[in-house]
């Protein structure tokens, strides 16, 4: 199980309703979109608290979560910085490049590249939310409810279920590669990376071919039933959701003033 899984279902809001937490998530994430950059700034944090304090999950666990993501973001927002203008435009920092054009820095793509890292990450905290106090069968449930079709449904849990299957079975034949002394060289890494890949493909052709015969056997009919845990909908934590929601907004009220005023 992986560690996304493990607090999935081992947080305080495991009972709560999907729906009340994934409609937060949304709003969490719309208002990245919608709201300005030092509104949207604040929306990592507020996730970060919610699940602190209402979820039970540990600052340090969520910041460990983000710090993949991050680092992505922040790789990807260089390219923002960076500008190809001619000799005559005005940067901030700039060196040689083509006769005549300048490469450099300048005030656009510093505010862009600022701009998209810190919504993105704000979308990527606001998905932590929903990710890390809400199982798959539950969120499966729900869509199920809403009634999205069926055949999506089952796409999307067998390919979740088999990710980590595909996962484990890389690992034990990377493992056992490694002890065969397969990742010596440049030239024997190749092969067994070749080698590991054939094996991942025959093995999981096995594993549906099997998972298949076990459904049909059992009654299977297109369609995986899960029995979901009893839901509640706490009127307590959707008023605070509800609250920081508003404030999200009323920030972005007052700064809108501030800026246009």
């Amino acid at each position: 199980m992986s560690p996304i899984d493990r607090w999935a279902h081992a947080n305080r809001w495991r009972r709560l309703h999907p729906l009340q937490k994934t409609v937060f998530a949304a709003a969490l994430g719309g208002s990245a979109f919608v709201f300005p950059t030092p509104v949207a700034a604040m929306i990592p944090v507020i996730a970060g608290l919610f699940l602190r304090y209402g979820a039970g999950i540990p600052v340090r666990a969520f910041l460990r979560f983000m710090a993949l993501p991050l680092s992505f973001l922040s790789l990807g927002a260089i390219p923002l910085l960076v500008q190809v203008q001619p000799s005559g435009f005005s940067l901030v920092w700039s060196m040689d490049g083509i006769p005549g054009w300048w490469i450099g820095v300048n005030g656009e793509g510093v505010r862009t590249a600022v701009t998209v890292w810190v919504r993105a990450l704000a979308v990527t905290s606001s998905m932590y939310v929903l990710a890390l106090t809400t199982p798959v069968p539950d969120l499966v449930d729900m869509l199920r409810r809403v009634n999205v079709p069926e055949i999506l449904l089952e796409v999307m849990h067998l390919m979740y279920r088999y990710l980590f299957i595909l996962m484990e079975m890389a690992q034990q034949t990377y493992v056992a590669q490694s002890s065969r002394l397969g990742y010596q060289s440049w030239s024997r890494s190749l092969s067994s990376l070749g080698r590991l890949g054939a094996a991942l493909a025959v093995k999981s052709r096995l594993e549906v071919e099997d998972l298949h015969r076990a459904l049909i056997s059992r009654g299977y009919r297109g369609r995986l039933t899960v029995l979901p845990p009893p839901w509640a909908v706490c009127l307590k934590t959707a008023a605070w959701m509800g609250a920081a929601v508003v404030g999200l907004a009323v920030a972005a009220w007052l700064v809108g003033r501030r800026l246009h005023g």
